[in-house]
């Protein structure tokens, strides 16, 4: 093997070996950033938040007892988390909760039937009161 193809060789193993650590390293740590069940993420549960609120709302998920925080859903926007199958499929009882940025203003939505690969769209609405859920 010549020179040039030693180099070539060891600035390929190189690469792949950067490609490899960047490949694993993990999240946050926080629920929607964790590692899903599997590769493809297809059991994961997508929540949509559909915001005609002109503020900022803060997501919550209620899995059981358990309160979760999802994170910040911007005035007038859509927002998706993402939530491993893995960490929601033992709850007995899950649902939603927006907090209004500024003021005490809340909204629950209905009791959530979360399954692999299921969707999850609330529209939460300026009037808090008038928010809506829907599964799929």
């Amino acid at each position: 093997m010549s020179r040039i193809e030693s180099f070539a060789l060891v600035v390929v193993l190189t690469a792949l070996a950067a490609l490899a650590a960047c490949a694993s390293q993990s999240g946050s740590g926080s629920l929607v950033d964790d590692v899903a069940t599997d590769e493809s993420g297809a059991s994961d549960v997508n929540v949509q938040i559909v915001s005609h609120n002109p503020r900022d709302v803060v997501i919550y998920i209620f899995l059981g007892t358990s309160r979760q925080r999802l994170g910040l859903a911007g005035g007038n926007s859509t927002t998706n988390f993402r939530l491993p199958w893995h960490q929601v499929q033992g709850a007995s009882v899950a649902h939603l909760l927006a907090e209004q940025m500024g003021d005490s203003d809340r909204v629950e939505s209905d009791l959530l039937q979360l399954k692999p690969g299921g969707r999850v769209v609330w529209t939460v609405e300026a009037d808090l009161s008038r928010s809506i859920d829907a599964t799929f």
